[in-house]
């Protein structure tokens, strides 16, 4: 397709052309770049959105927090959007984003999200960027792609427990944050494909949005950032190690559960409840 793109419309495809070819020759850059996050492209792109944000209470800039984000949605826009004024939103604090591995295998894609400030979610490289500052993390992930109704929200969390465990190891408080409105901001399907794409361990499907195009919906994001969820350090060795995993795990849920309830009015959906999987 680019080859011959770039002989019909050369002023569009051969710019992609060598944007995509320097991405796969150079390595990923500068993680949390600056000049890219301040870019006026994303203040446009908070206005198109009407993104807001309200906390509950103003985090501790000496605390590495573990700053969990949901719902994923088609695509985390909610949480790459936060990410271009996250100064403003945490301040005091440096987030760094963790994401999926193979995003980074992704031409271009490594480049944003390194400049957004994301590393590679192995558990090892976790921990390490948390005894320097906090991270942020989608927990729910591609998996809540299919996840997409009109009269309730879904997420996934009830069997995610990754993220807890290396909260526990740390001694890291969890932040709950919820984004109303970025799962109706695309849509993706055909539903039927969920399960092949289970099975497959890859979402199969189409997205789209305004105009059956992949441009996403003017939907309005509302960012809450709830309290944190203390959380006691206990050693991997421990006996008592997986117990404290599970208690932590359940407070999270309601702690989640809870920051939903208290602002879906303020968003217009008192009759918009959060099921959680």
């Amino acid at each position: 397709i680019l080859p011959f793109g770039c002989l019909i419309l050369p002023f569009i495809f051969i710019p992609v052309a060598l944007l995509l070819i320097s991405s796969v020759m150079f390595s990923s850059p500068t993680v949390l770049w600056k000049p890219f996050v301040h870019h006026w492209l994303f203040s446009h792109v908070r206005k198109y959105f009407r993104f807001s944000y309200l906390y509950e209470q103003h985090l501790d800039p000496n605390t590495h927090y573990v700053i969990c984000h949901y719902p994923h949605g088609v695509f985390p826009l909610g949480p790459l959007v936060a990410a271009t004024i996250v100064e403003n939103i945490f301040p005091g604090l440096t987030v760094f984003g963790i994401s999926a591995d193979n995003v980074f295998k992704i031409p271009l894609y490594r480049h944003v999200f390194s400049w957004l400030g994301a590393q590679p979610a192995t558990a090892d490289n976790f921990k390490q960027l948390l005894q320097k500052a906090s991270c942020g993390v989608v927990v729910g992930g591609l998996a809540e792609m299919y996840m997409q109704y009109d009269d309730h929200e879904e997420i996934l969390l009830k069997s995610r427990k990754g993220f807890i465990r290396v909260a526990v190891e740390t001694g890291s408080p969890l932040v709950p944050v919820y984004y109303f409105g970025n799962s109706r901001i695309l849509s993706f399907g055909p539903r039927f494909l969920q399960s092949v794409s289970r099975k497959l361990r890859f979402s199969l499907g189409v997205i789209y949005g305004r105009w059956f195009l992949p441009l996403p919906y003017r939907v309005p994001l509302f960012m809450v950032v709830g309290t944190p969820v203390p959380v006691e350090k206990v050693v991997k060795s421990d006996p008592k190690f997986e117990e404290t995993v599970d208690k932590v795990h359940q407070q999270f849920i309601e702690s989640l559960m809870n920051l939903y309830d208290r602002h879906k009015a303020t968003y217009g959906w008192e009759n918009v409840p959060l099921v959680i999987k």
